[in-house]
């Protein structure tokens, strides 16, 4: 994607080692690192989560699987949250608005700008179907941590509109 800095093999060196040392630190603290895989950073992509999965200790670092940016990189989420399902400790839901997504692609738009345009929205309200994703998840025994993410940047005083869509929408998939 546009703008992101991607590292070379020394430099993926010295970010696995960095988080392996990070690991070893909030382990001692009693706690978990875990890594936000996120557009516009030097790990977005399927490819990039698995090398970052093979240089790092599970017991480590852990996934956080965001749903939206995930998708906004064209990974296969049904594939990666299979994949990586024993490394993801949080999950993000949030959706894409495929208009927006088609616009960023066309323009060859930045993120900054595509956040600005309104490319994210809730479960429910975009291109991303759920229910292979928590499938996945109740399948692997999934218990960590979701939430759903109401990112609206687009002024809307619907707030609590989208936030009813969402819960309808994953009461209907998930029956929860």
């Amino acid at each position: 994607k546009k703008g992101v800095e991607k590292l070379d093999d020394e430099q993926w060196k010295l970010f696995l080692d960095g988080l392996n040392e990070a690991g070893d630190f909030v382990n001692s603290l009693g706690m978990k690192l875990v890594y936000h895989v996120h557009t516009g950073t030097c790990c977005e992509t399927y490819e990039e989560t698995q090398r970052l999965c093979a240089g790092t200790d599970p017991d480590k670092l852990h996934l956080l699987a965001d749903t939206g940016h995930l998708h906004y990189c064209g990974v296969d989420l049904a594939r990666f949250f299979h994949d990586f399902a024993d490394r993801i400790a949080y999950v993000h839901l949030k959706n894409i608005r495929e208009i927006v997504l088609d616009v960023v692609e066309d323009y060859d738009m930045d993120f900054n700008s595509s956040v600005k345009c309104g490319i994210f929205t809730v479960p429910g309200d975009g291109g991303i179907d759920f229910r292979p994703i928590m499938q996945i998840l109740a399948d692997k025994g999934y218990e960590g941590w979701m939430m759903v993410e109401a990112e609206q940047y687009l002024p809307s005083p619907k707030t609590l509109h989208f936030m009813k869509m969402a819960r309808e929408y994953l009461r209907e998939i998930t029956g929860v």
